[in-house]
């Protein structure tokens, strides 16, 4: 189950329930996809109803009283990260003063003790789902902490990893045709795959690596005024591309960046890495837990930050190790396995 307006709204949790709903027949699970209110008919016929998203408290919060009444052990998918501190640090010119002047971290800290009681009351619908629910699917160890923070539960977690499909199509050809289009030699460009907007911080990045010389390629949904100022800061803008071509973009990049705001850890950078490309990832966000020291890490704050991780990438070569740990570890049939334990456990009354 997934809200209402998860095709209007298209957005990683619903990438995940697709994915993960395909490929749990090769695991002996019967899946059917249900939004809104609609899915409560259809509660009946099912064994166990799988929530989708903490990020809309108050359609997750009654779906879960509805199956509860209906008497179905529940999974909750939490797609859940505490990005406030990380909201206000951008958008509060006394933080980023303070940011400045004590660090992110202290400063995200002290943000973070001033909003808590701001915010306790708004989230107890999460609270409620979290403690009431029959297992946690969190997509890493980091975001189960952040769903500890949130308050005290007995609920059982197994940590689901976000995916990638296993094997992806790349359409080099029209990959190629893009870059000679644009001026562009393979490895010669640093790639950002995802929508142009204030979130994806491209702005910024693009400001903090010029010095370093390489071309930045935004490819992906252009929200203005992000965009025309990544132009004027010389960065090539593709808009939409379709898949095969991404993950030829993925193979001609020398490095894949997202100093995003937040991501968790980010399906983009899941692709890049299942191709051996060296990555440049935010460090707000479970990006570490996927990766470890495989990749570089950038303070989305700070253009020190991003320019030095960025640099550290561009030493790395291709990656045989990265791609090896993405495709063993990250596709979505292991999110479809860890998924369907996660079924049998509660059916088991576990």
């Amino acid at each position: 189950m997934n809200r209402a307006d998860a095709y209007q709204n298209f957005g990683g949790d619903v990438v995940q329930m697709e994915q993960t709903a395909a490929c749990l027949a090769e695991f002996g699970v019967e899946a059917e996809i249900a939004l809104g209110e609609e899915a409560v008919d259809k509660m009946a016929g099912a064994d166990v109803v799988h929530l989708f998203n903490l990020q809309t408290p108050k359609f997750t919060h009654s779906m879960l009283l509805a199956a509860k009444s209906a008497g179905k052990p529940t999974a909750v998918s939490t797609i859940w990260w505490d990005f406030i501190a990380d909201e206000v640090l951008h958008n509060s010119p006394k933080w980023r003063l303070a940011r400045r002047l004590i660090g992110t971290s202290a400063a995200r800290t002290m943000i973070q003790r001033r909003i808590e009681p701001m915010v306790h009351a708004e989230r107890q619908p999460h609270r409620e789902i979290i403690a009431r629910a029959d297992i946690l699917l969190p997509n890493s160890e980091s975001e189960s902490r952040h769903l500890r923070a949130l308050g005290p539960f007995q609920t059982p977690v197994c940590v689901v990893p976000n995916g990638i499909a296993a094997e992806m199509p790349s359409d080099m050809e029209k990959a190629s045709e893009i870059l000679a289009r644009h001026g562009l030699e393979p490895g010669g460009f640093i790639l950002i795959a995802g929508r142009v907007e204030a979130v994806k911080n491209q702005v910024s990045y693009i400001q903090a690596v010029a010095p370093l010389g390489l071309r930045v390629v935004c490819a992906g949904a252009i929200r203005e005024p992000q965009g025309e100022i990544c132009r004027s800061l010389g960065a090539t803008l593709l808009g939409r591309v379709e898949p095969p071509v991404l993950h030829g973009l993925y193979r001609r990049a020398r490095v894949h960046a997202l100093p995003s705001f937040r991501e968790t850890p980010g399906l983009a950078t899941l692709e890049a890495a299942s191709v051996g490309t060296p990555i440049v990832s935010t460090d707000v966000g479970s990006a570490r837990d996927y990766f470890g020291p495989l990749a570089d890490y950038c303070d989305p704050h700070d253009p020190v930050s991003m320019i030095r991780a960025t640099s550290a990438a561009l030493a790395r070569p291709k990656s045989e190790d990265l791609k090896e740990q993405v495709l063993s570890r990250y596709t979505w049939r292991h999110a479809a396995e860890a998924t369907s334990r996660a079924y049998r456990q509660i059916l088991a009354g576990g």
